[in-house]
């Protein structure tokens, strides 16, 4: 029985499930998908983006010391530890275009409420909520995307997809850096959280639900849905996604810190008033990330048809580049260089995203996808968006005796250890690569 889910069609506005015939990238209707889980991943991006902008202002209004403030990254990563898993195998079992609808609308609602907070408490609640968007979102797009492309064309795909993060983190930056400026960081926030909305009704009506292993062999197609129990052994016996789930997390330990606290750094260090931060910093990262995705996207297919260990070798081989680059960007006094530096990391890191997010979908077969994916969020997410911001924030609170105002530049020059760790793990990874693929 096949176990595909009406939806409407987008053009002809008919009820129908989706079970054509596997489809090649050019399908306008799959641009359209790429296009809408674009969007998805921009207004999250956005979301993270302006809280990092708008940090030193919260922080001032509230009296907090840096620790506290570190806090607030770890507020998302709380649902994923209570809830992330749940959400992985509903991902697996019921439909993943109406979870991703919910998850997005329940994210936007708690943007806005960031915005009517009246204490720390309050606000840290708030971002706990906007963590359903981050927790009910990847594992449903990452899924989604394993059923709707073609194992050759997922890591060009999702290189597309993700490249919302980099326009993302531009629009954050630049228009959170002149909205907080103007209107105050609460209605910043609240401006933020109003677009997402019509994202999840537009997902709800428009995207439809493809068959579960459409890629995969028949008898993969007709075997019986997992249990939880089976899909955990299944996926603690597979060493490849073990060392993508590790290498992921303190790769995201690195730069979820790093993103979190560089807006900061440059109000506290460099005396930039924080619409020329949102302006001049998001444009570079916007800029570099997006023009890394593009590249990523572009070289992906070709490494990948050759050799698709490329999938697990290139995040490896930019890790160790990117680790250069924060040491030079945390080590100088010069404006100049620490941009640079900071935008030929990001621009290294946007090549990669495509390869490392397709090596779960290569590794994974569909039925339980959502909760590999879910189960690599929870662990980076208490690691990398978790611990890496409030760490940061620990030990610049306690340097700041030693450092006073310096104490940030100089908690941030420990970060690129993490990045060396999670390099080397997805070289390690590579080795067994081709015996745990799927596809």
């Amino acid at each position: 029985m096949s176990d595909a889910l009406h939806a409407v069609d987008p053009v002809g506005g008919v009820d129908q499930p989706d079970i054509a015939k596997p489809r090649g990238f050019g399908s306008p209707y799959l641009y359209y998908v790429v296009f809408i889980f674009f969007l998805a991943n921009l207004l999250a991006t956005m979301d993270r983006t302006i809280l990092s902008i708008l940090l030193e202002p919260i922080r001032k209004e509230f009296s907090l010391q840096d620790s506290q403030v570190g806090l607030l990254g770890f507020a998302g990563a709380i649902f994923f530890a209570l809830f992330g898993l749940l959400i992985g195998r509903l991902t697996d079992t019921r439909s993943r275009t109406k979870l991703l609808a919910i998850a997005i609308g329940l994210f936007s609602v708690g943007t806005v409420m960031s915005g009517m907070v009246m204490n720390f408490a309050q606000l840290f609640l708030a971002r706990v909520a906007v963590g359903v968007g981050d927790a009910g979102g990847i594992p449903t797009k990452y899924s989604l995307i394993g059923d709707k492309f073609r194992p050759e064309h997922r890591a060009s795909a999702l290189a597309l997809i993700q490249s919302g993060l980099g326009i993302g983190a531009i629009l954050g930056l630049i228009i959170a850096g002149v909205l907080a400026q103007a209107v105050g960081w609460r209605m910043t926030f609240v401006y933020f959280g109003i677009p997402g909305a019509l994202l999840a009704l537009t997902i709800l009506l428009t995207v439809r639900e493809p068959v579960r292993g459409t890629f995969e062999s028949m008898a993969v197609q007709t075997a019986h849905a997992p249990s939880l129990g089976e899909t955990i052994r299944a996926l603690r016996s597979n060493q490849t996604l073990m060392f993508i789930v590790l290498a992921y997390s303190f790769t995201v330990f690195g730069l979820q810190g790093i993103g979190y606290w560089v807006p900061t750094l440059l109000i506290r260090s460099y005396h930039m008033p924080i619409r020329d931060v949102g302006v001049v910093y998001g444009t570079i990262i916007g800029l570099a990330f997006v023009g890394g995705m593009l590249v990523g996207a572009t070289i992906s297919s070709p490494l990948l048809k050759h050799d698709r260990r490329w999938e697990m070798w290139l995040p490896g081989i930019a890790n160790f580049l990117v680790t250069g680059c924060y040491v030079l960007a945390f080590s100088t006094s010069s404006l100049a260089i620490t941009l640079t530096a900071l935008g030929t990391a990001t621009f290294l890191l946007g090549t990669i995203l495509g390869p490392a997010s397709a090596a779960i979908q290569s590794t994974v077969s569909s039925r339980m996808r959502g909760v590999a994916v879910s189960i690599t969020m929870f662990v980076s997410a208490l690691i990398g968006q978790g611990v890496g911001p409030w760490a940061i924030g620990y030990i610049s609170t306690q340097l700041v005796p030693l450092y006073g105002d310096g104490s940030l530049k100089a908690a941030l020059q420990f970060t690129p250890i993490a990045l060396t760790v999670g390099g080397v793990l997805y070289m390690i990874g590579a080795r067994t690569f081709h015996q745990d693929r799927v596809d």
